[in-house]
């Protein structure tokens, strides 16, 4: 009798087991999430180009004083363009002509967001020689009157006494001694120039003694 009831109370025991197994949920497997995307590599922008100074020239390379020389110039990647001795801001690309007096260095800089760049040109002047001195014309030859008027002392004499006076001796004595050293040879007319021969004084007397 015990036998049985054991094996009733077995099965029933089996049976519950059973039951409460089939009314459990099934619960689905966890699904694990796949790992996210790697991030996308950032494009780096390349560094800005430095400023390139194409041409930088005078021409001509030698002028004359007073003459005029063209200054030439082209920069690439450049956000700001001068030239010095006073011509300052310009375009990256143009021509300016220049009158200096003397021999002159220009350069130029360029200036951007890469950086900086100089270029030099040198404009030769040629001094021309001083002129020659300005020679004065000769003095035009004087007339006999001229002459007489300019070099011949007038010697005054007193009309009540026949001896010299002091200062017509020595305009006498002045006179001779013009006379004697010079020869002058009249012309046709007083107004035409006195043609003379500057010569010493003769000794008197012939051969000798």
């Amino acid at each position: 009798m015990r036998n049985k009831q054991r094996v009733v109370i077995g099965i029933i025991g089996i049976s519950l087991l059973a039951f409460s197994a089939g009314c459990k949920k099934k619960v689905p497997a966890a699904t694990v999430a796949p790992p996210p995307p790697a991030p996308a590599k950032a494009e780096v922008a390349p560094p800005p180009k430095a400023p390139a100074i194409a041409e930088f020239i005078a021409e001509p390379g030698t002028i004359d004083r007073g003459q005029s020389a063209i200054l030439r110039w082209r920069v690439n990647d450049a956000s700001d363009v001068e030239i010095n001795q006073g011509i300052g801001a310009v375009s990256s690309a143009g021509d300016r002509r220049v009158f200096p007096d003397n021999a002159t260095t220009y350069t130029l800089l360029a200036k951007g967001p890469g950086g900086s760049a100089t270029a030099s040109a040198t404009l030769n002047v040629t001094v021309p020689p001083p002129p020659p001195p300005v020679t004065a014309p000769a003095a035009p030859a004087k007339t006999i009157g001229e002459r007489l008027a300019n070099e011949v002392q007038d010697a005054y004499f007193d009309y009540d006494k026949s001896d010299l006076r002091d200062d017509a001796r020595s305009a006498l004595t002045n006179d001779a001694g013009w006379q004697k050293n010079r020869r002058v040879h009249f012309t046709a007319s007083e107004s035409e120039p006195v043609t003379q021969t500057a010569s010493g004084p003769k000794e008197l007397g012939g051969g000798g003694q």
